[in-house]
């Protein structure tokens, strides 16, 4: 058995609906508040294994909460759901600590299956995330690259 804490008022009213099907697929959900500013004690409490965030409500609030959820509880993961499509800003999501994300109008497919594979340990990104995911990998390691050799040239400069 999977649990899980469910937070945003959207992610809540889903998960009302997919309550059943989610416990024959192996999933509980043992916490849930329609409200960012009470995850953080939720997830204290009750340590789920995925934390299911609605990512469509205030984009810095819910990137903090997703750096602090994984401070508080080092062995949950994060799906995120949502039902708009910035691609910048969901990669902002992954890139501080989510492992997964969903578009709202297809959780009642895949919401279960999601969940499992976050678990697990994997990730769940469609394929379009995980090229922009790499792509902004490359021109990371492209700048850092680029000031490593900026400071590799300052120093030797100055050691002549």
């Amino acid at each position: 058995m999977t649990d899980i804490v469910i937070v945003g008022e959207m992610i809540c009213d889903i998960c009302s609906k997919l309550e059943k099907p989610l416990l024959d697929a192996g999933v509980r959900i043992v916490g849930s508040s329609a409200h960012l500013h009470e995850a953080l004690p939720l997830i204290e409490k009750q340590q789920p294994r995925v934390l299911v965030m609605d990512f469509a409500e205030q984009a810095e609030v819910s990137l903090g909460l997703i750096r602090m959820a994984n401070i508080k509880n080092e062995a949950g993961k994060i799906l995120l759901i949502s039902n708009f499509t910035d691609q910048e800003l969901i990669l902002d999501g992954i890139t501080v600590g989510a492992k997964g994300y969903l578009e709202q109008e297809t959780c009642g497919i895949f919401l279960a299956k999601a969940i499992e594979a976050i678990a697990l340990g994997e990730a769940w990104l469609s394929r379009k995330t995980v090229a922009a995911l790499l792509e902004r990998l490359s021109d990371f390691s492209e700048h850092t690259q680029a000031e490593e050799e900026r400071i590799v040239y300052s120093v030797s400069s100055q050691l002549h």
